[in-house]
Order: C-alpha cells, then sequence, then structure tokens
C-alpha cells in the first residue's frame, strides 16, 4: 500500500514540476529580452515534457519514469540556475539564490523558485519512493 501511494505521489509530483515549468515557459516568452526568449522557452519545456512523460511512466510504475523524472528535474534546475546566472552576468551562488528567492537577493523570480521548489519535492518523493521498494527492502537498505 505504501509503495503504491508513493508510486501515485511521484507521479503527481512530476504533473505538478511540469506545470510549473510550463508556466515558467509561459512567463519567459512575455518577460525575457528577444535574445534569451526562445532558448529558455525551449529548454524549459523540454524539461517539462520530460516530467510529464516521467508523469505517465510513474503511475505504470515503470523504472525508466524514475531516470526520465531525475534526469528532467536535474537538467530543468541546472538550465533555470544556469540560464540565471548568464543572463544576469552574477555568480552561481547569486543565481541559485536569485532563482529560490531565499533572503539576500536582489533580485527573485518567484516563477523560477516554484519550478525549483517543485523539482526538489519530486527528488525527496522519487528518494523514498526507491528506498521502500522492494528490491531495496530486500537488499536490506
Amino acid at each position: 500500500m505504501l509503495i503504491r501511494s508513493l508510486r501515485f505521489l511521484s507521479a503527481a509530483s512530476a504533473a505538478l514540476a511540469a506545470v510549473a515549468g510550463a508556466w515558467l515557459a509561459l512567463d519567459s516568452v512575455q518577460f525575457l529580452i528577444e535574445q534569451f526568449r526562445l532558448a529558455a522557452t525551449v529548454g524549459i519545456l523540454v524539461c517539462s515534457f520530460g516530467l510529464l512523460g516521467a508523469s505517465v511512466l510513474l503511475v505504470r510504475s515503470l523504472r525508466t519514469g524514475k531516470i526520465l523524472a531525475a534526469l528532467s528535474a536535474m537538467a530543468g534546475a541546472l538550465f533555470v540556475v544556469g540560464g540565471l546566472r548568464h543572463m544576469g552576468n552574477v555568480p552561481l551562488g547569486e543565481a541559485v539564490i536569485q532563482a529560490t528567492c531565499l533572503r539576500g537577493a536582489a533580485v527573485c523570480f518567484p516563477q523560477a523558485a516554484t519550478f525549483i521548489y517543485a523539482l526538489a519535492a519530486l527528488g525527496i518523493v522519487l528518494v523514498a519512493s526507491s528506498a521502500s521498494s522492494p528490491a531495496a527492502t530486500k537488499r536490506g537498505v
């Protein structure tokens, strides 16, 4: 029962992150300058479609869904932070602070923070579901 509910929670987290990514892509079309608009929109949409596909695969409890979700989440977070770093010409630490809207951020991007936090929640759920899988319990993990 726990494994099934973690599977559906993983799928819901991936779907939530995909929606947050689509929202971020829509905002990037509206608010970014022409130089960065196309690359940001396409990059975020690719990650969002990967997360949406992972959500479907996670419902069917396929291992490829976990792999696709993990890769899409890492790529999405790196793309957002790297994009903010490139656009603002700021150090990596400042770009992370801007992307997550932590205290002390000179500039804050709430849509990017929503996407980053949704990806972090997905990562936590994926780790929890992997640790409670039948293969992990047989190994004694």
